[in-house]
Order: structure tokens, then C-alpha cells, then sequence
């Protein structure tokens, strides 16, 4: 083993990546630990170009990343010569940016002279070159004419009374008169009108439905006049319009 670990170097601090991957760090040693049994318990999963042991954690170098790997995931946590021994990766990802060659900026091609009279010829055309003037907008103008909206037009009143429209209703609070017209509304408050409401004759029924949208009236005028105004159904002819004509 002697002759072994003798051939084994001290060299566990490269910075290139790939050496930085198959290094490992072991911490945990405890004082009696010598580097020869450290390279006899770390050379059973793979082949180690380098080994450093300080006080109490030391470095193993392995020919590949593979190796460091399987050192890592078999002796981690593993307890050697009663101590836990905590065994990792040396490579950071988190620090590899650090050891990447940085770029440098680009210089001007030419000597420094070349350079300083092109800079100095740049800078007199520039101050020879006029400085670019706004073009002047002219005074005359078109004035824009505001486009109608499409939202305003005016919906026809034979629109309003389809059957899918609930138009709104005004209900008389003395004789229980109600309609959807407000003209029809004043006109009817304009007269007197009956705090009683009007007799039913025998057989008529207390409740009138609207065999169209199923709405019930309390008497049979209202339906009549909800079948002419809200479903354009006329069920009679308006007897003064007749003496009139």
C-alpha cells in the first residue's frame, strides 16, 4: 500500500472545471486519520491522481466525474473510525461563472497614433456637420369632423313593443288601473277615478291569463289591452273611432 500511495500527488487544487468535478471533499476526519488510510478507503470507487488531508477534512482527486459521483453517494453520511464522515462535490455550479475566462472588450484595429487622428478626424466632421433642423409644420389645417357613433341610433317604437321586451307598467292607486303608457298614465289620473274596484259579473273569472306569456290581469279589459300593446293582438273596435269616421 505504501508503494501505492506514494505514486499518488498532492496536486487537488485546479481550477478547471472538469478536474473541479471529479474532486471531492471529505470533512469529518477525526485527528489520527493519516492520508494513506484516506487513499485506501477512497480508492475502492475509482482512480485518485491526488490526495491533500488537513485538520479534519481533506481533498480526493479522481481521474472523472463518474468516480467522484459514486465516492460521493456510497461514503456520505458513512461512519469511519467513529466519526460521520460528510463527503461532496468540490465543483460550486454557483461559482464556476468565477473561473470562466472573461472576454475582453474590443479594441480599434492600428497602432495608437492611427487611432488618435481617426478619432481626431471624426470629431472635426462632426462639428463641421450642420445640426438637423425640425421641418416646420405648416399653419393650414383640415379640421376633423367627428365620425357619428354607431351607439346612437334611435330604436323605433314598434321595436319597444315586441314580447320579448317587459315594458314598464303604471298602476293607478285608486281603482287599480295600470298601463305601460305614461301618456295614457296622466291622462287617466287627470280624471276622477273609483277608490272600488269594478264589479265582476256572475261567472267571471277572478283572474284573466294571457294565453301568451301566461301574465295575469284582474280583469278583462286589462288583458285586452295588454294583448293590444304588448303582443299587437287587437280583440276589439274602439266604437267612437267608428261614429267619428
Amino acid at each position: 500500500m505504501a508503494t501505492r500511495t506514494s505514486q499518488i500527488g498532492y496536486d487537488t487544487n485546479s481550477k478547471d472545471v472538469e478536474r473541479m468535478k471529479a474532486r471531492v471533499f471529505v470533512a469529518g476526519l477525526g485527528h489520527n486519520v493519516s492520508r494513506d488510510q484516506i487513499i485506501e478507503l477512497f480508492a475502492c470507487y475509482g482512480h485518485i491522481t491526488g490526495a491533500t488531508l488537513f485538520k479534519g477534512y481533506a481533498f480526493i482527486q479522481y481521474s472523472n466525474s463518474t468516480e467522484a459521483d459514486l465516492a460521493t453517494m456510497a461514503l456520505n453520511g458513512y461512519t469511519w473510525n467513529k466519526s460521520m464522515l460528510e463527503v461532496k462535490c468540490a465543483f460550486d455550479p454557483a461559482k464556476a461563472s468565477d473561473l470562466m475566462p472573461t472576454k475582453r472588450p474590443k479594441r480599434d484595429s492600428g497602432p495608437p497614433e492611427k487611432r488618435l487622428k481617426i478619432d481626431r478626424n471624426n470629431q472635426q466632421q462632426h462639428q463641421q456637420e450642420p445640426a438637423a433642423v425640425a421641418p416646420s409644420k405648416p399653419n393650414n389645417f383640415t379640421p376633423v369632423t367627428e365620425q357619428p357613433q354607431a351607439n346612437n341610433t334611435q330604436i323605433p317604437s314598434q321595436q319597444l313593443l315586441r314580447t320579448d321586451i317587459i315594458p314598464d307598467m303604471f298602476i293607478c292607486g285608486g281603482c287599480q288601473l295600470y298601463t305601460n303608457s305614461f301618456e295614457t298614465f296622466v291622462a287617466h289620473r287627470q280624471e276622477p277615478c273609483s277608490s272600488t274596484k269594478s264589479q265582476k259579473s256572475e261567472g267571471e273569472p277572478e283572474v284573466f291569463r294571457c294565453f301568451t306569456c301566461s301574465n295575469a290581469f284582474n280583469t278583462s279589459w286589462e288583458l285586452l289591452y295588454h294583448l293590444r300593446v304588448s303582443h299587437e293582438i287587437t280583440m276589439y273596435k274602439n266604437l267612437k273611432d267608428k261614429v267619428a269616421a
